[in-house]
């Protein structure tokens, strides 16, 4: 049986843009298109080994920017899967105002990636000609040198976070956001994602000159892009844990066969028992959090399409580096 992993969404009008690939499938709905990449063996078997993985993750991206170079596309993160084509159809009728608003905000948007390091000699070496260390005890050299280079440390430490803060800047007065990523390694300064247009290349290749120019030689820029806007708005789609829609119901005192009506009165009354006359406030107050979130979360199942498994689908457009989904129950 052939599983699916969502590759982006299009409009339907941008279909028929998409370059030929072989194997890809398409299904629509509310004028929307599904892009989807079969996987011939079960998710768990390809993924097995870490090359298979990584095939599959380069073929993914591969498939991904041919689409964004073409027309404008809504992503989805590597690893969203579906078992038919059918599913996708249903998450795109259930989710289209929202995929809608997605799709137009990022769809024709690009994203580029800059990471900056530094040598750390040869930046060292500058801040000594511009008097970063003068305020240093020289003399604690000759009596501890591990206080000594564990003040340098601090010293160099302060000033990279002082030069990611400048650097995002940079990309940010040029970008149209910019969404700060991991540091890979102990010599990386900064790791970025910034949104623009295409038309707006030149503006933050500007930018990037800036940066370089902000500590000569010291510095080795990777700079790639134009791509999808994975970092900004990603199409994640989730079943939701067992354990914990269980947990949401029971809190409302509702079933998994209970229709949103049911659920939203369970609400209502748990809501007005969680806040009775006098008592602990605090306390109160969070009884209803976490009854917000059982609510929101039994509520967005109850109104979810459902998988080849009968359990319920859902859809996140998450931005990257955030806790949460936009959407999170």
């Amino acid at each position: 049986m052939s599983t699916y992993r969502l590759l982006g969404i299009v409009s339907l009008a941008d279909l028929r843009k998409l370059p030929a690939a072989v194997g890809v499938v398409t299904t629509e709905a509310q004028g929307l298109a599904a892009v989807l990449l079969p996987a011939r063996k079960p998710l768990a078997a390809w993924l097995q080994t870490r090359k298979a993985e990584m095939s599959g993750l380069l073929e993914f991206q591969k498939l991904l920017e041919r689409m964004s170079a073409s027309a404008p596309v809504l992503p989805a993160a590597y690893g969203s899967a579906l078992m038919t084509p059918e599913e996708a159809r249903a998450l795109l009728a259930a989710h289209a105002d929202e995929l809608r608003d997605s799709f137009e905000t990022y769809g024709s948007l690009v994203q580029f990636q800059i990471e900056v390091r530094w040598s750390p000699e040869k930046a060292m070496s500058r801040f000594k000609q511009d008097g970063l260390f003068s305020g240093l005890d020289v003399a604690l050299a000759d009596r501890d040198r591990r206080a000594f280079g564990a003040a340098v440390q601090a010293l160099m430490e302060a000033e990279r976070q002082r030069l990611a803060l400048s650097f995002a800047d940079m990309l940010r007065s040029a970008s149209r956001d910019v969404v700060r990523l991991p540091l890979a390694d102990e010599n990386m300064v900064l790791n970025a994602a910034a949104l623009i247009s295409r038309e707006e290349e030149s503006v933050l290749d500007r930018a990037v000159e800036s940066i370089d120019a902000a500590l000569p030689d010291a510095l080795a820029i990777r700079y790639l892009g134009p791509l999808p806007a994975v970092s900004f708005a990603t199409i994640t789609v989730v079943e939701p844990e067992k354990a914990r829609l269980a947990d949401a119901r029971a809190a409302l005192g509702v079933t998994a066969a209970s229709n949103a009506a049911e659920i939203k009165e369970r609400y209502r009354f748990a809501i007005r028992k969680a806040h009775p006359d006098g008592g602990d406030a605090a306390a109160a107050t969070d009884a209803a959090a976490a009854l917000s979130r059982a609510h929101a979360l039994a509520l967005r199942a109850a109104l979810a399409p459902r998988n080849a498994k009968g359990q319920p689908l859902l859809l996140d457009v998450r931005r990257e580096g955030d806790a949460t989904a936009r959407n999170a129950a």
